[in-house]
């Protein structure tokens, strides 16, 4: 059955407009990557398609005009009759998936990076990052990354050392784990204990060594298998 990226995209605009353009930008410079489209000359046919008359000659020390939203709303029209044109249904559908996966992986971390955000919503958000279309697109690296840093910094600590190492080791999954696990008291600083967050990490190092082959379920202790039911955060 072929993708309806088209519906999918509709679907989109409705919900994120701000989203509908980031995907017309990066199916665009996609294209301009493979050498299939120049920029500048769709620029302007835009500007042609909804304004009429020549095309207007550029000052080169001057930048060019910003686009109406006619303009913008016929560079998009344009990117989507172009990509249909050069791409694969599944390669614009995949697209489409990925800047939303990037953009809850920016919305996660900006939670995190806000100290007045409740933990709750912390939790959903990274969630909600987790849920969104599972198997069929994964969030650039950069991106995962710095969520990780963030949420370390948010719930564990802000100490440099630390959180270079965390952010290698304690997948977003795990610290969705964590929260669904708090207890929330009544101080302000909103980060575990020193020992839980050192427990947290080593627990992530031996799960990632234990992934790639290097350790065995055997050689792991009964209490290094044990998940705590509960752990008390100051927020």
């Amino acid at each position: 059955m072929p993708v309806d990226w088209r519906q999918q995209f509709a679907d989109l605009r409705d919900r994120r407009p701000d989203l509908a353009d980031r995907v017309c930008r990066r199916l665009l410079m996609d294209l301009q990557r493979q050498g299939l489209v120049d920029l500048d000359a769709i620029d302007d046919l835009a500007v042609a398609l909804k304004l009429g008359g020549a095309r207007p000659v550029h000052d080169p020390n001057r930048p060019k005009p910003q686009l109406s939203s006619e303009s913008r709303v016929a560079l998009y029209d344009l990117a989507l009759e172009y990509a249909e044109r050069h791409m694969e249904p599944d390669k614009i559908a995949a697209t489409i998936l990925q800047v939303e996966k990037r953009m809850l992986a920016h919305e996660s971390a900006r939670l995190a990076e806000d100290p007045d955000t409740p933990l709750p919503v912390l939790r959903d958000a990274i969630r909600e990052f987790l849920n969104f279309a599972p198997g069929d697109v994964v969030a650039p690296r950069e991106d995962v990354i710095g969520t990780r840093a963030a949420l370390v910094r948010r719930l564990l600590t802000d100490q440099l050392d630390f959180i270079s190492v965390a952010k290698r080791f304690i997948r977003v999954r795990e610290f969705a784990e964590v929260l669904d696990h708090i207890i929330l008291t009544d101080s302000r600083s909103g980060r575990l204990g020193g020992k839980a967050a050192g427990l947290i990490l080593a627990d992530a190092i031996l799960k990632k060594a234990q992934r790639r082959g290097r350790l065995s379920t055997a050689s792991l202790s009964p209490v290094s298998t044990r998940r705590p039911r509960y752990i008390t955060a100051t927020v």
